[in-house]
């Protein structure tokens, strides 16, 4: 009979719905005792916009930090192009800390008819403005931000030539 008592609240999903009371009831409660969102805090951002940031992390001023969920944000801010890797976590009673490893601008990349900004495995940093890196290099061309960290590592190894280049096509 509790057998059956037991596969009959699963199934028909008194259980979970008694469940998610209890969670409900839990978060209500941990908000009236103070343990709410009050501070999101970022280290390491400098090129990553910080609009991109809170959007990734998805939580705003007053919301329950019991209910949140880190790993989840972390994915999520690992999705910024700008972001290498992530370190999300709550600091109770009210702080969310995110640290964050950029990649960083390498070269400027001209393709077409616009140029962006890539880091050093090629990758192209949305959302990064690459008027305010005219003191990198710029490749010109197809495939030349893939090859980039290779070509400029061949370059170097001739300081005095590396020093007086300021542009690069790539011919295939």
């Amino acid at each position: 009979a509790v057998a059956g008592a037991g596969a009959w609240l699963w199934h028909s999903g008194r259980l979970a719905s008694a469940a998610n009371l209890v969670y409900r009831t839990a978060i209500d409660a941990s908000l009236t005792a103070g343990f709410k969102v009050g501070a999101v805090n970022a280290v390491g951002r400098d090129a990553t916009p910080s609009t991109a940031l809170l959007e990734a992390i998805g939580l705003k001023r007053g919301d329950p930090i019991l209910a949140f969920d880190a790993d989840a944000a972390r994915e999520r801010v690992e999705k910024i192009p700008t972001v290498r890797s992530a370190v999300v976590r709550r600091i109770l009673p009210d702080t969310i800390q995110v640290e964050i490893d950029e990649r960083k601008p390498y070269a400027r990349w001209q393709i077409d008819e616009r140029t962006v900004v890539v880091d050093a495995e090629g990758k192209v940093l949305t959302g990064i403005d690459a008027g305010r890196y005219t003191d990198l290099k710029r490749v010109v061309g197809p495939g030349a931000a893939q090859n980039v960290g290779e070509l400029f590592a061949m370059l170097e190894g001739e300081p005095e030539l590396f020093g007086r280049v300021k542009d690069i096509v790539r011919v295939r």
